[in-house]
């Protein structure tokens, strides 16, 4: 988690109540682009990454950043994304105002946050989560309302730096009737709470790093990652007994299956 670490060293001792404010004012700066990180999506029932669709691994955890979530506007036509416009919510920026079509194509609200991966085979993986479907602006409504409920928890408490979520991922599917094909939903189950280096509440705490002028020995090289193959699930035990599942049921037409965790292959190309 050095790199959540390192990203939130100069975080506001208020930090807390931007987050709540920003939510509260959520349920310009612009932004255009994605910083050429590596996009993280749902495709048929299975979690990808990159440009090459790197499986996700089932069970993995995931460390939400906050200060990354972002809302706005995309305009897309036959799968090219032709424009977007997006703001930073915990900095207090406005919801950018909906921009003119393009080519005739109206711009959807769409919705978007970072997050790193803690364990597994994925381990230090940093990815951009965006998307602008019903399924997937349930899901962060959910999630940034599971985060507004934790810091007004522990708001004066030992725990009250704890409110950054640790989640893993799973997926739900309804199949359309309308457009006659089979619509999946992302699932984040909040596992734990960290603060924002990277410690785990309820978890012993770091040891300090050594003073200036102490000797350490250099960390080992670390051998070179194989070819990447099908990943088998990772088993952890949860940080927290009774996981939290963020996602709202799927509107009509009702589900026709039930929540899966597996992965299924993609299909050849």
């Amino acid at each position: 988690m050095n790199d959540i670490v390192n990203r939130n060293n100069y975080l506001p001792d208020n930090f807390a109540e931007m987050v709540e404010k920003g939510i509260e004012d959520t349920r310009s700066a612009l932004v255009i682009g994605d910083g050429g990180m590596q996009l993280f999506r749902l495709i048929e029932g299975t979690f990808v990454f990159g440009v090459d669709d790197n499986e996700m691994q089932e069970g993995s955890h995931w460390a939400i950043l906050l200060p990354s979530m972002q809302r706005g506007w995309c305009c897309w036509n036959d799968g090219k994304l032709l424009g977007q416009t997006m703001s930073m919510i915990f900095r207090g920026d406005p919801m950018p105002a909906q921009p003119a079509p393009i080519q005739g194509k109206a711009f959807t609200e769409q919705f978007s946050f970072e997050m790193t991966c803690i364990d597994g085979e994925d381990q230090d993986t940093a990815v951009l989560y965006k998307n602008n479907s019903m399924g997937f602006k349930r899901m962060f409504d959910t999630l940034i309302s599971a985060v507004h409920a934790r810091i007004r928890a522990v708001k004066g408490t030992e725990n009250a730096a704890y409110f950054w979520p640790i989640v893993t991922w799973k997926w739900t599917s309804y199949d359309h009737k309308t457009y006659k094909r089979t619509i999946y939903n992302p699932i984040a189950v909040i596992t734990g709470w960290s603060d924002a280096e990277g410690n785990m509440a309820g978890a012993t705490p770091k040891v300090k790093a050594p003073e200036s002028g102490a000797q350490i020995e250099a960390e080992p090289a670390k051998p070179a990652k194989p070819a990447r193959v099908r990943k088998t699930p990772l088993k952890v035990v949860p940080t927290e007994p009774e996981p939290e599942p963020v996602a709202a049921a799927p509107e009509a037409p009702v589900s026709t299956q039930q929540a899966h965790t597996g992965q299924r292959r993609r299909p050849a190309r």
